[in-house]
């Protein structure tokens, strides 16, 4: 939700769970209301004095979120992916290091908008982590980590 924001609002931060949503009000409070009701999302405006402030370190910007999903992301592709292509216990916690940094250096390049096609992302992540592993894998490896990637991100 965050990132199909960005261009309204940039300064976004959601609470963990996508329930709340504060950015600073440059006028363009209603344009983002708009944009999340077409995104499927019900909003309301709360006054300053109704809101239960959070502490800052319970608000998440794109970045912080996109981190998180890479390192759960990592934490279940790479095992799966070793089971099925016998990888060394020993190369696997590098490749899930790997992974996981790619799938967030690849979040971050290519932020979703609105007009974003479906699947792009998975493509672009998918040949990312094969990139990023091609030195730990080798050339087949990587790709048919790649592969692996793409299918598991499109049943997600």
């Amino acid at each position: 939700m965050l990132a199909r924001i960005d261009d309204l609002a940039p300064d976004a931060a959601s609470d963990h769970s996508g329930a709340l949503l504060r950015f600073i009000d440059h006028g363009q409070t209603a344009q983002v209301r708009v944009r999340l009701y077409e995104l499927g999302y019900e909003s309301e405006e709360l006054d300053p004095s109704e809101s239960q402030e959070l502490p800052e370190s319970q608000w998440y910007r794109p970045a912080d979120l996109s981190r998180e999903e890479a390192r759960v992301l990592a934490s279940r592709i790479t095992p799966a992916f070793g089971r099925q292509h016998a990888v060394d216990p020993a190369v696997a916690a590098a490749l899930q290091v790997c992974v996981e940094a790619a799938l967030f250096g690849c979040f971050v390049a290519n932020p979703l908008g609105s007009a974003a096609a479906a699947g792009s992302l998975r493509t672009e992540c998918a040949a990312a982590v094969a990139a990023a592993a091609g030195h730990i894998l080798g050339p087949n490896g990587a790709r048919a980590l790649g592969e692996f990637v793409d299918r598991w991100l499109g049943k997600s």
